[in-house]
């Protein structure tokens, strides 16, 4: 550890050593245990694709991929979803994936076709947000962009 660095000890190993016949060898002491910091969940929007190209604005009868970069954090089950910036009540889900992460870097793809253009029935845009345990813990700045406008073809 460097000097003025500071670990979060989450989990604790240590090395032992067998032999077919029974346990030859334990770390002497706590001193030399192993520690591992926990890493946070990185959370990276690489934009909005059509047709293979990045784009701020599509038409509603194109099919839009939203991607997604996520690293360290805890394995467990997350939800992606786009949802619908709708003005003056609650944005709606327009397409979701739920999928086990194991912690490792991993580039997340969701599609969807936008059912409306900006501001046909109080749509503002479109957006997407990161769920654990039935809980948002990440949405994308609120922005036009990176929020996806959608026009009429």
């Amino acid at each position: 550890m460097l000097h003025g660095e500071e670990w979060t000890c989450h989990k604790k190993y240590y090395l032992q050593l067998y032999r077919g016949d029974g346990k030859l060898w334990k770390q002497p002491n706590d001193s030399s245990i192993l520690q591992v910091k926990d890493i946070p969940l990185s959370i990276n929007f690489k934009g909005w694709y059509v047709d293979g190209s990045k784009v701020n604005t599509t038409t509603k009868d194109k099919t839009v991929t939203a991607r997604i970069t996520l690293s360290g954090g805890d394995p467990r089950q997350y939800e992606i979803r786009i949802r619908r910036d709708i003005t003056w009540v609650p944005d709606s889900t327009v397409n979701s994936i739920t999928f086990s992460y194991n912690g490792a870097s991993v580039v997340m793809e969701l599609f969807f076709i936008p059912p409306y253009a900006t501001s046909e029935h109080g749509t503002r845009g479109y957006h997407v947000d990161l769920r654990k345990d039935g809980h948002t813990m990440w949405t994308m700045a609120g922005t036009y962009p990176p929020k996806l406008r959608v026009t009429i073809p």
